[in-house]
């Protein structure tokens, strides 16, 4: 008797995946996820931005708008730091210049407020315009024939607006700023 001790190894194609080929995939998707959400969440981000940007700016005009229809007060220097306050002006009791200015102060520190992250603005005249400032102190000189109107709000949702260089985050909550002269 002859013993045929010839195995034959069968050449044919594997078929389906191994488990792990099954790990690999689900991880590189798994990644490839993860990406798509930190891209979609920096663009909801930057939408935001561009947003509170685009109503500041609207916003700042619509001061200029107020100062522009109100010529007898941007005279006066009625605007120059002025404080809101809430007249109640009629036909028959009409607002001084200085109680227009506190009236318009006052609507328009309560639009930013209602509008914007923690916003905030001034109206000043300033011969040297700079951002680098405060709502608190917004380093107007009081001397020029430019009034300059700055609108700070919480870029970084922080919780802060923050205009110094030693920010935690490096993220300085610069003023929009707007000069208009009358």
């Amino acid at each position: 008797m002859i013993l045929n001790n010839n195995f034959s190894i069968s050449n044919t194609a594997q078929r389906g995946f191994t488990l792990v080929e099954i790990m690999v995939s689900v991880v590189i998707l798994g990644i490839g996820l993860l990406g798509l959400t930190v891209l979609q969440m920096s663009g909801l981000q930057n939408t935001q931005t561009a947003n509170h940007t685009r109503l500041s700016n609207l916003l700042a005009y619509d001061m200029v708008e107020r100062m522009q229809s109100n010529p007898f007060p941007v005279e006066q220097d009625s605007y120059h730091n002025v404080s809101g306050v809430n007249h109640t002006c009629t036909k028959s009791s009409p607002c001084s210049a200085l109680q227009q200015a506190q009236l318009d102060m006052y609507q328009w520190s309560a639009e930013l407020a209602d509008r914007l992250p923690l916003g905030r603005g001034v109206v000043c005249r300033d011969s040297t315009p700079t951002r680098d400032d405060t709502p608190t102190a917004p380093a107007c000189d009081g001397t020029g024939d430019i009034f300059v109107i700055k609108v700070w709000w919480d870029r970084d949702s922080s919780g802060a607006i923050s205009n110094v260089s030693s920010d935690p985050d490096n993220q300085r909550d610069f003023p929009l700023m707007i000069t208009f002269q009358p």
